[in-house]
């Protein structure tokens, strides 16, 4: 005997869930209970989980059946029958963090099937412990499986923390449409020595060998394996590290829309200067949205006039000279709407767009000085 109710998913409107509840019965569980069943309904839930304004809700009961599958080794069994069920894959690096293993159990469940992928914490108040050997040996594992991704989200506390460039962003990648790499803080800053820290060299070392165990088929970069991202947020290190090595596909990206750019600070000691952040940002042919969140990258000397024909700026948590900078260089004549939050306008800074948004600004800001 079974009691069924439905309950409504505030989640996404068009997500469902059928919630089964069983009493004891001598009945043998020869199907998936309703409850979970996998609708298409899911992939268009996980993508939307990709956008940092609206995070995902790990109490969800979207997501109840993989916290019962995770618990109860009888379900974990049932579900091992239904590959769909394992095509959304939870991996979590704060403690008890997800064991390699089980991971890896849950990227062989899920067999052939295009996945959805987050690597992510589950409180607010996160451990950092072991947050950065967790994520690497999570983006090792990724690797074979990268092919299969439409989506990737991976949610650090500590910008250290994501070094994957060189690991993961050089392997086939054809169904990946949007990927966040994002993190809360920023602790480690550029330096020329960069290539010299301890996890580079461990990548180095075992970078060729890792890339013939784990990766077979064509050639990267042929037949149409780059990914055609629609949807990209990614820290600063990753974003440079992208421009100095064109073994990865971050920056060929031609179909790009939306590019979110957080965490980059750029010291003096380093080549990298703003020139060098608009080329990497005119890569992007298609790019129609920017979003810079606490970036901060030094103009050495009298950079040439660059052109981005985005349409929507937002400009968060940076400071003034950056954006005095910024806008003196950059040259914007198709944006329709420039968005400031949590940072001071310099009087310098002529404002000449149809839409203009301010957010958090200083109470003692002149707008009258400033848009003319």
């Amino acid at each position: 005997m079974a009691k069924r109710q439905k309950l409504s998913n505030s989640w996404m409107d068009n997500l469902t869930v059928t919630q089964e509840i069983f009493f004891p019965t001598n009945q043998p569980v020869d199907v998936l209970p309703g409850w979970m069943t996998i609708n298409e309904g899911l992939a268009n839930a996980v993508i939307a989980t990709m956008n940092r304004e609206t995070p995902i809700k790990l109490n969800s009961s979207a997501l109840f059946p993989y916290s019962l599958a995770a618990v109860s080794a009888l379900w974990s069994e049932i579900l091992a029958s239904y590959p769909e069920f394992w095509t959304l894959v939870f991996f979590h690096v704060d403690w008890p963090s997800t064991p390699i293993d089980q991971a890896s159990l849950q990227l062989q469940r899920s067999q052939n099937l295009p996945i959805h992928l987050v690597i992510t914490r589950r409180d607010e108040l996160r451990s950092t412990h072991d947050e950065n050997d967790q994520i690497a040996a999570f983006v090792d594992l990724l690797r074979p499986h990268l092919s299969r991704c439409v989506s990737i989200g991976i949610d650090a506390d500590l910008n250290s923390s994501l070094l994957i460039v060189k690991r993961c962003f050089t392997t086939p990648a054809p169904k990946l449409v949007p990927m966040e790499i994002a993190c809360d803080a920023y602790d480690w800053e550029e330096s020329p020595d960069d290539e010299e820290h301890p996890e580079y060299e461990a990548i180095d070392e075992d970078e060729d060998n890792s890339d013939q165990e784990n990766l077979s088929g064509p050639e990267f970069g042929h037949n149409g394996l780059f990914p055609n991202l629609r949807r990209l947020v990614i820290d600063g290190r990753n974003f440079r590290q992208a421009g100095r090595r064109r073994d990865n596909w971050v920056l060929d990206q031609w179909t790009l829309k939306q590019l979110t750019i957080t965490h980059f600070q750029t010291s003096d000691l380093l080549t990298y200067d703003l020139s060098d952040f608009f080329h990497d940002l005119s890569t992007f042919l298609g790019l129609e949205s920017l979003k810079l969140h606490q970036v901060y990258v030094l103009s050495l000397g009298r950079p040439d006039n660059q052109y981005l024909h985005i349409k929507y700026l937002h400009l968060e948590s940076v400071q003034d000279i950056f954006i005095q900078e910024f806008w003196k260089v950059g040259r914007f004549k198709q944006l329709l709407t420039l968005r400031i939050t949590r940072s001071r306008i310099p009087l310098a800074i002529y404002l000449n767009v149809p839409s203009l948004i301010l957010e958090d600004i200083p109470a003692d800001l002149k707008l009258v000085e400033v848009v003319r």
